[in-house]
């Protein structure tokens, strides 16, 4: 270790990651006494796609970003983001194996590295039994994070339908009522301007009545 100041929180770290399920006090503390505390500034690279994968990592404090090389669109990917407490580099364990992706940081990071060739074969043996079980469950918990991206998109996509449809309906609301005023202007309005009227009031009848000669 390069300090000794929080030995105590990153055994806890150790105690509560599911990669070290039932592992004995002893065999956290051997994990312990093997790992190394690193420090990465905001936008450093902490492994690279291809690159020999030889050590696995915890994650003790910020968030990564990682990123999968794209060969039709020669770029890389953000496929995820990874926080506190989250375990990278994993498959390191089986062994014979390059990195799939690249991990780079976002903000200041703390990492605590494992190298593998350090890890006895009694170790090496029960991660391997314990990290069928840690794949599943970040696979489930994945899923539940593309899932609840997909409702989200869904929703999004819900909502901008109705807010197009409620606008195409006023539209028509509207043309419906210009239509209407233009065809009354047309047919009814314009004849009452110009046609004769025919109907006389009170006080004419009774004017003309009273003009009328007797016979």
């Amino acid at each position: 270790m390069k300090s000794d100041t929080n030995k105590s929180d990153i055994f806890h770290i150790l105690k509560n990651c599911l990669l070290f399920r039932n592992f004995s006090e002893n065999e956290l503390a051997h994990m312990l006494s093997i790992s190394q505390k690193i420090h990465y500034p905001s936008g450093q690279t902490l492994i690279r796609e291809g690159d020999k994968a030889d050590s696995f990592f915890i994650l003790e404090d910020g968030r990564v970003e990682v990123l999968v090389y794209n060969s039709k669109t020669q770029q890389q990917l953000v496929v995820t983001e990874l926080g506190e407490g989250q375990v990278i580099g994993e498959l390191s364990i089986l062994g014979n194996n390059n990195r799939s992706s690249t991990v780079r940081a976002i903000g200041e990071v703390d990492i605590i590295l494992f190298k593998i060739e350090e890890l006895s074969e009694s170790m090496r043996l029960h991660l391997h039994q314990n990290l069928a079980d840690f794949l599943a469950e970040r696979l489930r918990r994945t899923n539940v994070i593309v899932l609840d991206s997909l409702v989200s998109q869904i929703n999004i996509k819900q909502k901008s339908l109705l807010m197009f449809q409620s606008a195409v309906v006023i539209m028509i609301i509207l043309l419906f009522a210009l239509f209407s005023a233009l065809t009354y202007y047309i047919f009814i309005g314009k004849n009452d301007c110009y046609s004769p009227n025919l109907s006389a009031s009170p006080d004419s009848a009774q004017f003309s009545h009273a003009n009328k000669p007797r016979q």
